[in-house]
């Protein structure tokens, strides 16, 4: 409306140049919050020269360090760590992951430390146990945050709640399940208890039945190796040209920003091929009587599991998995080294 509008001509206010001054104010504007009435509320001021500090995330992040101090009307930063005479300084613009240093700054970070993926699990409405699972997942809801969801990092840790909504999802091999009675009793809680759910003293779902860890973890390391696929291109392309090509700028951060995205997959494909090497450790340990007390009710799945041929295949497999899965790891880690 105010491009269009009679206040400014079209040469001063096209949509062109209002888009780029709204940009440019975004991505060099402070927001700070003050004592007074015009600041008493978080507010964008600009700065000139304190706009030129780059962004780091390599330490603790301090909310001192930038403010707006109300008696001189300026703003200042206090530096976060000891800085040597003559290198640069930096400050944090906050909790940032690339996309959002991307859309806000033009820029993408290597190894950012908050830099993560975005997983979610759905049930299968055509399962036959579904309004059973369902039951217990919206009664597990209480007790764990959205646990149907998860964001995960560079180091491809996932979180016990989105694993156990996977182990929920592929509990129908499982006779373990809470009963109507028991799952009725907990629903007229606010809030029930773990074990009323089936959880163990770890938190985990389940009881450690090495078939339920396979197949949640199996449906995940697929559905990430899809997501690796859907790329035109492979990390280790993608690395050599950020290394041996001299990119334009725009070009060289959408490479970066595609680069730590496949470095986040990759390393919860190794985290999910771990998962699935401890459940066959458990299913070893039941099928030669080394039985632990987590995993002693779980004998007769075990030995389903044994016989199941996407089993059978894993374990001719598991040789190169604990050859290799040191390797695997220091080359995702090591993707920025010279």
């Amino acid at each position: 409306p105010l491009v269009q509008s009679d206040v400014f001509s079209e040469p001063t206010l096209s949509k062109e140049n209002l888009t780029w001054a709204y940009s440019t104010v975004l991505a060099r504007a402070f927001s700070v919050r003050g004592n007074n009435e015009t600041f008493g509320k978080p507010t964008f001021l600009m700065a000139p020269f304190a706009d030129l500090v780059n962004h780091h995330n390599l330490g603790p992040l301090s909310s001192s360090m930038y403010t707006f101090n109300n008696d001189t009307h300026t703003l200042d930063i206090r530096a976060d760590q000891d800085y040597a005479a003559m290198s640069q300084v930096f400050i944090a613009y906050g909790t940032l992951t690339n996309p959002m240093l991307l859309l806000n700054y033009g820029f993408v970070l290597p190894d950012n430390v908050y830099e993560s993926i975005g997983l979610k699990v759905e049930l299968d409405d055509t399962d036959p146990h579904y309004s059973e699972k369902k039951r217990i997942m919206d009664l597990y809801s209480k007790i764990e945050e959205n646990p149907t969801s998860a964001r995960v990092g560079l180091n491809g840790k996932i979180r016990t709640s989105f694993l156990n909504a996977l182990r929920i999802k592929h509990a129908h091999t499982m006779p373990e399940m809470p009963s109507s009675s028991s799952s009725s009793s907990s629903s007229s809680s606010s809030s029930p208890s773990p074990s009323s759910l089936g959880l163990d003293e770890n938190g985990v779902w389940g009881s450690g039945d090495p078939w339920v860890e396979f197949r949640a973890n199996h449906d995940l390391l697929v559905n990430l190796e899809n997501l690796i696929r859907g790329y035109p291109t492979s990390l280790e392309y993608d690395v050599a040209l950020v290394k041996n090509v001299q990119l334009h700028p725009k070009k060289l951060s959408a490479v970066m920003f595609r680069i730590e995205i496949k470095r986040i997959l990759r390393s919860c494909v190794l985290e999910c091929l771990q998962n699935i090497r401890e459940s066959f450790r458990t299913a070893a340990a039941v099928s030669t009587g080394g039985v632990s007390e987590r995993s002693s009710s779980s004998s007769s799945s075990a030995s389903n599991l044994e016989d199941h041929p996407e089993w059978k295949k894993w374990r001719e497999e598991i040789a190169e998995w604990d050859k290799n899965a040191t390797q695997w790891r220091k080359e995702i880690d090591s993707v920025w080294d010279p």
